[in-house]
């Protein structure tokens, strides 16, 4: 049987680090960037997380 309090444990570092690294990124809205495929402008995080 998995132990997931044990799994989620071995991957905490991990996972506090990718969620710095994803809310370092500035959140500003530049309407004057804005297009068809990104409404708000570009965004840092979109590519961060690889879409």
């Amino acid at each position: 049987m998995v132990n997931w309090k044990e799994q989620a444990l071995e991957k905490q570092d991990f996972v506090i680090d990718d969620l710095k690294q994803l809310i370092s990124i500035p959140s500003v809205l530049d309407e004057g960037l804005s297009r068809e495929e990104a409404p708000f402008g570009p965004s840092q995080s979109v590519r961060w997380i690889g879409f």
